[in-house]
Parts: C-alpha cells; structure tokens; sequence
C-alpha cells in the first residue's frame, strides 16, 4: 500500500512538474501594437492572443478582424510538435500545427480540406504582452 501511494504521488509530482516547465515566456495573453505594426492597410489582423497551458496541450485563442474589418475568433488546441491538431474558427484553415523553434518564436502552417499548407512565423518581439 505504502509503494502505491509513493507510486501515484511520484507520477503526480512528475506530471505537474512537466506541465510547469512546459510553460514558455508567450504563455498568457497578448495583444498587438498597431502603432509598432508593420502590417498594410487591408490586411486582416490578430488583435488578442492568449496561450493557456492545458494538462498535456496548449490551447490557443485568437481574436481579431479580417481583410475587411468584421471580427474574427478562432481555438486552436494541440501541442507545439509540428503535428495537424483540429482549428474552429478560421475560414482559411481546418487544421493548424505548431512548432516552437526556440524560446521566442513559433512557426505554425494551416490547411484546409488537404490544400496547399501555408505556413506563418510568429515572433514575441511584434506583441506587446497583457498578462502573465
């Protein structure tokens, strides 16, 4: 009984410990600096974008406004392996996957039904964060 509970206070001791350092510094909410923004008039934009770390997944959540000023909303929940996890929200993508190529920058492609893959990089120093 004694190992049993040493076993199952191990494995918790573990995992948390895997979710906290998981954790990196584009956890929490950000939001976009227009005036800091290099991005031509009518382009969409995202304007809020917060990370939440999950037990084993990160979930993403985007809001901003399209090409041609209506909201936009999109989730996105995976982990930052480069594998297709399922996208709710984005006209131009069903599915997103992410890869984090260092502590500050994260690449991510979108696809849509098996089209072609558009692939995007996301940088810390373009957003100004909220919250930690």
């Amino acid at each position: 009984m004694k190992s049993k509970t040493t076993l199952v206070s191990l494995a918790v001791w573990l995992a948390a410990g895997a979710v906290c350092f998981a954790a990196g510094p584009y956890m929490g909410t950000w939001k976009l600096n227009a005036k800091k923004s290099k991005m031509g008039r009518g382009m969409g934009r995202n304007n809020t974008v917060m990370y939440e770390a999950g037990f084993f997944k990160t979930k993403v959540t985007v809001d901003g406004v399209d090409a041609k000023g209506k909201p936009t909303h999109s989730v996105w929940a995976g982990n930052f392996d480069g594998k297709d996890y399922p996208l709710t929200g984005d006209p131009d993508a069903d599915v997103r996957s992410y890869t984090k190529t260092n502590d500050y920058n994260l690449e991510y492609e979108g696809q849509k039904a098996g089209e072609e893959r558009r692939s995007l990089r996301q940088s810390l120093k373009i957003v100004e964060k909220l919250n930690s």
